[in-house]
């Protein structure tokens, strides 16, 4: 398979994606603070809908496109069930 072929595979599935399998409340036990001052952030997806999960994380005291000087961190799958799986991510945040 081309890496043509595989990046259009790629967008169609995510062209696929429910929406309503995602859920995060960004507070409580879904966004916290450590005490070392790193963010852990966590989000519940519908069982066996994602192989992985990306946090792309922004820095929005930047100049122009908040975006633009993201960085992507992998989210580690906490757990699962026969309904859903909780991601988790720490790290410690750009200021």
């Amino acid at each position: 398979e081309s890496a043509m072929e595989a990046e259009k595979r790629e967008g169609e599935r995510q062209e696929t994606l429910q929406i309503a399998a995602i859920h995060h409340i960004p507070w409580l036990e879904d966004r916290h603070t450590l005490s070392d001052g790193r963010v852990c952030i966590r989000l519940t997806t519908a069982a066996n809908e994602f192989d992985a999960v990306t946090l792309r994380h922004a820095f929005h005291y930047a100049e122009g496109e908040p975006f633009a000087h993201a960085t992507d961190i992998p989210m580690e799958r906490m757990w699962r069930d026969e309904n859903r799986e909780v991601w988790q991510v720490v790290f410690a945040p750009r200021d």
